[in-house]
């Protein structure tokens, strides 16, 4: 009996032993596999970290290099350039822009002097010609901003002119990170040597020194990666974990080495909150020792609760917005294409969307208010969307993307106006909110999504640089002429240093006794020994972008160069008037430019005649009287162009002492009233010679015309009648 009992009881000691060793064994692995888990959370949290935050900078670097690409004319005037630049920054995420030259010297935003010539992102942005981030530095701007500086170099004809310098302030950067492990995770950013870039704060959060390796180097690490391993790791782009202590406390940290900067990014959570899960799951096998079966039950439910929770945490960290809890744009990318895909037969819109002056909004009322405003919005269009069929994202900032179901423009139209009416009376803040909408009807045979977005990005682009209107519809046409435009600016400063623009003379006649007495200057663009490109094609944009004054200035020298030779060789030349935009009157060095070059041939002015059209002087009438004056004391003649071709015509007569009108040529063409027009035009011509102004009638192309004109008194004529324009070497006088 007593052997039975000593080996019962050995029995059951076994078991128990048994039961011990097995449980222990279980939870063991439990600890391990929950362990593994969350590591794999956290680098995945890890990656979607890096991934926000170096699409921060790629996208932030982008639009510095867009900005680089697109500046206007680098020898603008200061005051111009830094109106430029604080335009450009009121819709952006930048602190202070820069502009310098090669040598490293410019103006900044603020307006004053900045020379970052010793700045190391500087002379490599000069020495690579290619758009640099730098690491953490002391903004010469405001000079006590720690910031980050994005520059890209600025090329005109393949020659490096000057840098544009944008940065964020590094502070900024911190809110990329959102939040991970339930608000207990937190993340930095540092340069190779450790210095914190940007960080999530939490109560969890212990570094207090701004060199991450720093504090570090007071922690003990465990012995799956040591300090120096770690930084080795990161110095050959490899990601890894390890655990350290500090304070008492481990931590896990996950790290990886950024593609777009030599910077580092680490992911960290407490291994108690990281372990929390299995700490609960262990407990519950423990209670159950008894019932085995069901604890193993338990452990497997309570580790899928623990994977689905984690994904979960992924998945919102992946794909939707942390502020207005919609998807993001990532997500949009992803499911739209889908959901064209599954409902072929639907036809489908797609229209992208900002807030009108979003920024005046947030100074105004706040950025509480702001995001109350971006959340307003997020939830008025949910509700206005069919989630089985539609969706809605929010792109970053106010932008925001909306693919719907079409079935007519009538009732996109409604729905827009339902829109607005629920936002503006949900906000209640008696502020009208408006917003730019660029819209593209998808066709149905389209199936990359990516140019689809090309389109509608397209379209809101337009919206929002039109005055007139903010609602855009893609236009190929349209986007055609402006990528056509986007050419001829690429081109128009090398066309301009190797003259291909050329001088074509249209010749004058004197109606008496039909002689040359002189011609008009026109411009042609010749790339090439065939193609010519007339003025219409390129003018009106070098008005918008205001070229035109170099290319006036630079035909106006031709001409000058061409009587200089004709004088030269003993001719005598006649007149020869040049074109001139009303941009000039705002120089007040433009009467000066004009004498310069004038005694620089040794032309006299007289030889030379300024023409303005009657558009330009009504616009600038005021400026137009003290210009003339200068003119005339220096010797040089006006023309007032276009004549008849607007309505003050008479009333500029009155004010202006031009030396020559030149009639547009519908003033005298008049086949439904000829009579009338005749009476109008022979008036007019006889009050210009009692006023001493000489007439010119320009478009000439009929014996009619020239009948007509002779008879009522007109001095000079101009038009393919006599003569079209010709390359200037070829006129005979």
């Amino acid at each position: 009996m007593k052997n039975k009992k000593i080996q019962f009881f050995i029995g059951a000691l076994l078991v128990l032993v048994l039961i011990v060793v097995t449980l222990s064994g279980f939870n063991l692995q439990i600890r391990k596999s929950i362990e593994e888990t969350s590591l794999n959370s956290l680098e995945e949290v890890l990656y979607q970290q890096e991934y926000n935050f170096e699409e921060k900078l790629k996208g932030e670097l982008s639009a510095v290099n867009h900005i680089g690409k697109m500046y206007p004319d680098f020898s603008g005037d200061i005051s111009e350039i830094v109106a430029y630049m604080n335009y450009i920054i009121e819709d952006s995420n930048f602190n202070t822009m820069v502009l310098v030259g090669v040598d490293g010297i410019g103006v900044s935003n603020l307006g004053n002097v900045i020379d970052v010539s010793d700045r190391l992102y500087f002379q490599e942005t000069v020495d690579k010609n290619r758009p640099i981030i730098s690491d953490p530095i002391v903004s010469r701007v405001t000079n006590d901003d720690v910031v980050i500086a994005l520059s890209s170099p600025i090329n005109r004809n393949d020659e490096l002119v000057g840098v544009i310098i944008c940065t964020l302030k590094t502070a900024s950067l911190d809110q990329l990170f959102g939040t991970s492990f339930d608000g207990a995770g937190y993340a930095y950013v540092t340069t190779k040597n450790g210095d914190i870039i940007a960080k999530t704060t939490n109560s969890y959060t212990i570094t207090k020194e701004d060199n991450l390796f720093d504090t570090w180097g007071k922690a003990v690490f465990s012995n799956k990666k040591s300090l120096d391993e770690l930084k080795m790791d990161l110095e050959n782009q490899n990601p890894g974990y390890s655990v350290y202590d500090v304070q008492g406390k481990n931590r896990y940290v996950y790290y990886d080495a950024l593609d777009t900067k030599d910077w580092y990014i680490f992911s960290i959570v407490p291994k108690e909150v990281m372990l929390e899960n299995a700490y609960n799951v262990t407990n519950w096998v423990l209670l159950l020792t008894v019932i085995i079966t069901i604890g193993f039950g338990l452990f497997f439910i309570a580790l899928a609760i623990i994977q689905s929770r984690n994904i979960k945490k992924l998945y919102k960290v992946a794909f939707i917005d942390e502020l207005t809890n919609i998807s993001n744009f990532k997500k949009f990318m992803m499911d739209a294409p889908r959901i064209i895909k599954a409902h072929k037969h639907n036809e489908y819109i797609i229209i992208k969307f900002d807030i009108d002056r979003f920024k005046l909004f947030n100074d105004v009322f706040g950025m509480k208010k702001g995001n109350e405003l971006l959340q307003t919005i997020a939830l008025a269009w949910k509700e206005m969307c069919d989630n089985s069929i539609e969706m809605v994202a929010r792109i970053n900032a106010d932008e925001f993307i909306i693919l719907k179901k079409f079935t007519s423009f009538e009732k996109t139209e409604e729905e827009r106006i339902q829109f607005e009416e629920k936002v503006n009376d949900s906000m209640k803040t008696n502020y009208e909110i408006k917003f730019n909408y660029g819209r593209y009807l998808i066709e149905s045979k389209e199936v990359n999504f990516q140019d689809i977005y090309e389109k509608v990005n397209f379209a809101h682009r337009n919206a929002k640089e039109n005055k007139d209107t903010n609602l855009c519809d893609f236009d190929n046409k349209i986007m055609q002429m402006k990528l056509r435009e986007k050419e001829i600016e690429n081109k128009m400063n090398y066309a301009l240093k190797s003259e291909q623009f050329k001088v074509y003379l249209q010749p004058k006649y004197r109606l008496i006794d039909e002689k040359i007495i002189g011609a008009e200057a026109l411009v042609r663009w010749q790339e090439n020994d065939i193609d010519v490109v007339y003025p219409g094609s390129f003018i009106p944009l070098f008005e918008r972008n205001g070229f035109v004054t170099k290319i006036d200035m630079y035909m106006f020298e031709k001409v000058c160069s061409l009587i200089h030779n004709w004088l030269k060789q003993g001719l005598s030349p006649v007149p020869i008037s040049v074109n001139f935009s009303r941009l000039h009157l705002s120089n007040e060095y433009f009467v000066k430019e004009l004498i310069e070059i004038t005694e620089r041939y040794n032309v006299p002015p007289s030889l030379v005649e300024i023409e303005l059209t009657e558009t330009d002087m009504i616009q600038n009438e005021d400026i137009l009287l003290g210009f003339l004056n200068q003119i005339h004391e220096v010797g040089f003649k006006l023309s007032m162009d276009d004549f008849g071709a607007g309505y003050s015509s008479l009333g500029l007569l009155k004010n202006i002492p031009v030396d020559t009108i030149k009639i547009d040529r519908s003033f005298f063409i008049n086949e439904d009233d000829p009579k009338r027009m005749r009476v109008v035009l022979k008036n007019v011509i006889m009050m210009a010679k009692e006023l001493d102004i000489e007439t010119v009638a320009e478009g000439v192309e009929t014996l009619e015309n020239v009948t007509l004109l002779k008879e009522i008194g007109c001095d000079i004529v101009q038009g393919f009648y006599y003569e079209r324009p010709i390359p200037a070497n070829k006129l005979k006088f």
